[in-house]
This record gives C-alpha cells, structure tokens and sequence, in this order.
C-alpha cells in the first residue's frame, strides 16, 4: 500500500454541512483521505475572498463548489454530483433537503449505493424533529450544564467548548464507517440520522447510569483528585498499591507507604508531599520517572507548547489562501499503513467550481462558462504559489 495514502482514499464526499457537528465528521473523512467536496453558496462578484462554511480549521484538506442550490439547474448540478459521491453528509434542520429535491429519497434513487447522513438537533422523527438547536441546546437538555454546575458548586453554565457538537461529529463519522460496511456486504447506501440530543445523552452514560440505577451522580473528583503545590496543580491517580508505593518513592517519602491504610489517608499524605514541593512540574516528572501516572494541570497554551505534542506532531501548519500559513490540530490517528492528516488547505468558497465540474461531471469549458454566466456556480481561484 502507498504510505503516502490515507484509508479512505478513493471515496467521494458531497459536504452540505455548517457550523461545527458536521464539518468536525467531514474533516476526519477527509483527514483519512476521502475527497471531500463542500457545496458552498455562491459568492457575489466583486466580494472579497470568502471562506467556506465551518470554521476553517475543520475543512483543512477539503475542496469547494459553490452552488445556487435556489435554482433549478443549481439543484440539478448538486444531484449530478451526489450521483457520483459515496457519502452525503449535511446538518440543516429536517426537511430543508427535501424541499431542496437533495433528501434522501431523492438521492437513493439516483445512486442506491449512497450513505447520506443527516445531522441536526433532534433527529429526523419525533415531534421536535423539526426544531432548531445548537451545542448549547444540548448542554442544557442533557443535564451536561447541571452536572457541571453541581460539580462546581454554582449556578448552570455552558462549559464554552461545543462538546455536544464535536462528540455528534466522531458519532456521526463511525456510524459511516459501519454503513461502509454494511455496503460491501449489501451493496446497498442507507440514511444515517444523528441528532445532537441523542448524542449527548449517550455521551453522558456515565453519570446518567447512576440515576437510572437510583444512585447519587459522583463527579466531584473524588476517585482522582487534584492536588495543589506552589506554583500549580497536579492530578495523580493513587490506584493500588503498587502505584501508592511508586508515588511515596517518587516524593521521596518511600518510608511512609506503610503509614496510610486506606485511600483518604493516603490521599491526605499526598496532598502534603505536594504542597511542600518546590514544583508541581518537578514532582510530576519524578512521578513519571517512577511510572506513576499523574498529569500537571496545563493551560491551553502550556498545553499545546508541551514536548509531547511537538514530539507526536499534533500541531501543524498547512497554507491558508486568506492568513497565508494557519497553524491546526492534527489528526490523532495514526494507521501503520496509510497516512492521516490535513492533505491541504481549507478552502475558499468555490475555489475549485471549475475543476470539480471538469473532473466530477466531465463538464467543458463552455457548459461551465454558461454556468457561471447564468450565475447557477460562481468561483473564488486562489493562488498558493
């Protein structure tokens, strides 16, 4: 096999998607090699360089086409390509697609291998299907924010990361894989629906198990505590007693490991060993230098200028038609055979309209002049040189 090629090499992705859920699926489609088309709307002549929809970070290594899906021959042109894609993944509110002639339906009968996934806020049934949510709808409606708030000891808040949205994408991604599958068995493409509620309740199993089995939700850090020191915090896992012999020695205080019989006692002894350290960092290298596993409390930017990332790669730079160079989180994924990553820039809106209609639909130049007349597509060419 070609190292240089990743695992999904050789599928075609049609991307209607926006905001992050859907754009965070199609990112690792197209980290792993697939050739992800986003279909984008038309922009104006004279505007200046527009980026796709999503957030640029997530459609690294993606192309765009942009379309006046409002138009007959605009939707016309989406089906064509649809005809020719593997996988359709879009994240309007249910229905949008159908009105658009682009559902499910629609395009099963043109292509019934197609596996189209559906992403939205409360899926594609029930009697809310047809409502509007976002990550923070989910926070709320899951019990993610109460959770949190109780934790914390304060009132409901949103914790500022679109949990619910990145955790429906890694959903959303394998329930593809799966359907892949299924379709080399089968030889036939089915609809996914994943719903940004269902996700994140399924995400919150843990603590939700505990009220499904009458027990008190535990989450207030107490099976891995966090340990204050003079210059910071580190979190070190007592576990058995083995690591709390690691963790004694490694503090130097190996004659000590008989002094504590049980976890809060030991946990005390720890919590003093850390406060009277010069350093959270110096007493969490000699921790792992012992094998004890333990984690000092980073910031974001500790974080991400830790040698760990630097040393597996994590943080990489690929060329930007708007900022010139933009520094993105790496895929995590590492095959022995085939490569992962970002295999380009993120895009401008319709930047590759005519090479798709060219390569895709074996359209001419003159089929895609009229096209651009009629202002059916539009394209935004960028230079990287």
């Amino acid at each position: 096999m070609n190292p240089a090629a990743g695992a999904l090499t050789g599928l075609r992705v049609l991307d209607f998607t926006q905001v992050v859920a859907g754009p965070y699926c199609t990112r690792i489609l197209a980290d792993l090699g697939a050739d992800v088309i986003k279909v984008d709307k038309p922009v104006p002549a004279g505007s200046k360089a527009a980026p796709p929809s999503g957030p640029p970070p997530l459609n690294v290594g993606k192309r765009s086409i942009a379309i006046d899906t409002r138009t007959g021959e605009g939707r016309a042109l989406a089906r064509a390509l649809a005809a020719k894609s593997d996988i359709v993944v879009e994240n309007f509110r249910p229905g949008v697609m159908k009105q658009l002639g682009l559902g499910y339906e629609e395009m099963r009968d043109l292509r019934p291998e197609i596996i189209y996934c559906s992403i939205s806020g409360f899926g594609q049934t029930g009697s809310r299907s047809g409502e509007r949510a976002y990550g923070s709808t989910a926070h709320a409606m899951t019990g993610l924010m109460s959770i949190l708030a109780n934790a914390a000891g304060v009132a409901p808040f949103n914790p500022g990361i679109t949990i619910t949205d990145i955790v429906t994408g890694l959903y959303a991604f394998g329930a593809i894989g799966a359907a892949l599958h299924q379709r080399r068995q089968t030889g036939c493409g089915q609809h996914i629906d994943v719903a940004l509620l269902d996700t994140g309740l399924a995400f919150l199993y843990e603590p939700m198990q505990q009220v499904l089995e009458g027990k008190q939700i535990s989450l207030d850090g107490r099976r891995t505590p966090i340990y204050k020191g003079k210059d910071g915090y580190v979190v070190i896992s007592t576990g058995e007693f083995e690591n709390w012999q690691r963790i004694a020695m490694a503090l130097g205080h190996a004659d000590a490991v008989n002094d504590a019989t049980d976890e809060m006692s030991r946990r005390k002894l720890i919590a003093q060993w850390i406060s009277e350290a010069d350093s959270v960092h110096t007493a969490g290298a000699r921790l792992t230098q012992e094998n004890a596993p333990c984690g000092v409390v980073l910031n974001p930017e500790q974080a991400l200028a830790h040698p760990y990332y630097q040393e597996k790669g994590m943080i990489v730079e690929v060329p930007d038609p708007l900022q010139g160079r933009l520094p993105v989180i790496n895929s995590p994924l590492r095959f022995s055979d085939s490569a992962a990553g970002p295999t380009g820039p993120a895009p401008l809106a319709g930047q590759h309209t005519s090479a798709i209609l060219r390569e895709v639909l074996e359209y001419g130049d003159k089929e895609i002049a009229r096209l651009m007349e009629t202002e059916a597509v539009s394209e935004q060419p960028v230079d990287l040189s």
